[in-house]
């Protein structure tokens, strides 16, 4: 009985820590589209521009405005979209097994 629990102690620290890597994947997976998603929109744009405006910006601007900048504006929303899903199906899972649990307290 003892050798049991613990068994099952284990594989659920398994689990949670597989379960814990993909959703770590599917994360940064999310956020790598969103982040070439808004370079091709800016690229997109950027070509656009008449000469006059690549006459009077440097190379190495448009350059960090593509790489770095890009990559600051979009780490806030995808850490934001990951806490939300993840607190998300926190509260759905919580109401789920308070109704489990009891449904005539919940």
């Amino acid at each position: 009985s003892f050798l049991q629990v613990i068994l099952l102690y284990l594989g659920c620290s398994v689990a949670l820590g597989a379960l814990g890597g993909l959703s770590s994947l599917c994360f940064n997976l999310i956020s790598r589209r969103i982040i070439v998603s808004v370079r091709e929109t800016l690229f997109r744009q950027l070509i656009k521009q008449d000469i006059a405006f690549f006459d009077g910006m440097r190379t190495g601007d448009l350059t960090q405005r593509l790489g770095s900048d890009v990559r600051a504006m979009a780490s806030p929303v995808t850490v934001t979209l990951s806490m939300l899903i993840s607190n998300t199906l926190l509260l759905v899972g919580g109401v789920i097994m308070c109704f489990v649990t009891s449904w005539q307290l919940s």
